[in-house]
């Protein structure tokens, strides 16, 4: 019998992350194709830089986010809801501090960072600086909105927090597609962005707080624990943030950098490739995060038990399943990206290959997160950083888009190989 918190089933919970993480995936593959039509590759590809700092800033919250999933599935598993509302204030609170900062931070330097990215075009050097100003005065909402989803996620909401996931992904592309029919850039996207995070949060902190099951705030109980709330953040959310700093960074560097040194221009194809192939983990992540609240809920023995048994049928499935989305990405890679976008097959191939095996990569890193295993999966990440980042830089130098793909792959399969291996074990050595 396994033991959920409350909320779905999680059968409901697989549906609704499906949802949730797959519907802004037609958006994508509809609207992409025709933004680059609409507004050119060196544009499209300046746009695709800003997308990859926006999710960067997305994870730079200490870690609160992810903190908020596993200890909401934790304290609701104990029906703890007075500990659950003195946790969402304090870490709410640090999140938004945090993240403050680094928007001041990115708006000061906004000019000087446009100009590291887009070094030999001034007119979209401009426009990059805008956008970037932008993104730094989203970075507290977005923060928020993450920590809002992280407790209704937690709190087996995942239909609730599925819907405001879709939204967000859904306006990364219709917002510049609708805006291709108007006077402005493509790179004024994101000041609409804010809008939708600042009307998202809105609406989630009513979710949230409205929540007699999540929220009950008692003023002299929250004063006694403020301390020790902090320090739930410190332990788990340090180091939850080191993958999370490193993971995105990892993940972007190679479009930062092809556009440092050769021009937005050569971001937009392997970014296109990207968005084709990096969809390949949208339905083993929507499963494995449904299964987060059963992870941590149970006991080790149990939760591991779980795990294998799910880790066994997803395994098969997703086998079969990835033969068919490789073959159609090939295939018609060509046709969905239009006549401005050309790749080289054999860097395409390389793309599909290693979506593939980081989807095999999402269910062990969902186990050790949820148990509370952090640390493990923050040295694993710190390891990985110092392999790949000169690795990237020296092939992306030298190779251009195929030392982008290489690198990227050899990292991915590093991860996989070792998360899985991690998950597996009944004591891990690095506790």
């Amino acid at each position: 019998m396994i033991k959920a918190t409350p909320g779905y089933s999680h059968r409901v919970n697989h549906i609704f992350n499906i949802i949730g993480l797959g519907t802004p995936i037609i958006g994508a593959l509809v609207l992409t194709p025709l933004i680059v039509k609409a507004y050119g590759a060196n544009t499209f590809g300046a746009l695709s830089v800003l997308w990859a700092i926006m999710s960067y800033i997305s994870v730079l919250d200490a870690g609160i986010a992810r903190t908020f999933t596993y200890k909401t599935s934790v304290l609701q598993g104990q029906r703890a809801v007075a500990s659950l509302s003195n946790l969402v204030v304090v870490g709410l609170t640090l999140g938004m501090t945090i993240s403050s900062g680094i928007g001041v931070a990115l708006i000061l330097t906004s000019k000087q960072v446009s100009l590291l990215l887009v070094p030999n075009d001034v007119v979209i050097a401009h426009e990059m600086a805008k956008g970037l100003w932008w993104l730094g005065a989203m970075a507290p909402l977005i923060s928020a909105s993450n920590s809002l989803k992280g407790i209704l996620d937690g709190a087996g909401q995942f239909g609730k927090s599925a819907f405001y996931k879709t939204v967000n992904s859904a306006a990364i592309f219709i917002v510049p597609y609708v805006l291709s029919f108007t006077n402005l850039n493509a790179i004024s996207s994101v000041r609409f962005y804010w809008l939708v995070y600042f009307f998202q949060v809105l609406a989630l902190s009513c979710e949230v707080f409205g929540n007699s099951s999540i929220f009950q705030l008692k003023l002299l109980e929250f004063a006694k624990h403020v301390k020790s709330n902090i320090k739930d953040f410190l332990g788990y959310g340090i180091w939850a943030n080191v993958s999370s700093l490193l993971s995105p960074l990892m993940t972007n560097f190679d479009r930062l950098l092809l556009s440092a040194l050769f021009g937005p221009a050569i971001v937009a194809p392997y970014a296109m490739a990207q968005e084709a192939t990096q969809r390949f983990i949208v339905l083993p992540l929507a499963l494995s995060t449904s299964y987060a609240p059963i992870f941590a809920s149970n006991d080790k023995k149990h939760a591991l038990s779980i795990y294998k048994s799910f880790k066994k049928r997803l395994d098969t499935f997703l086998a079969y399943l990835f033969l068919v989305l490789a073959f159609i990405v090939i295939s018609y890679f060509k046709q969905w990206a239009g006549g401005e976008i050309h790749l080289d097959k054999a860097v395409l191939l390389l793309m599909c290959a290693t979506g593939c095996i980081n989807s095999y990569g999402q269910l062990p890193n969902i186990y050790l997160l949820s148990r509370g295993l952090s640390r493990i999966t923050a040295v694993l990440t710190f390891c990985e950083a110092v392999v790949y980042l000169p690795m990237a830089y020296f092939l992306i130098a030298h190779f251009e888009l195929m030392g982008a793909a290489v690198a990227a792959f050899v990292r991915v399969l590093i991860d996989c190989i070792s998360l899985r291996r991690l998950a597996s074990a009944k004591n891990h050595f690095l506790l």
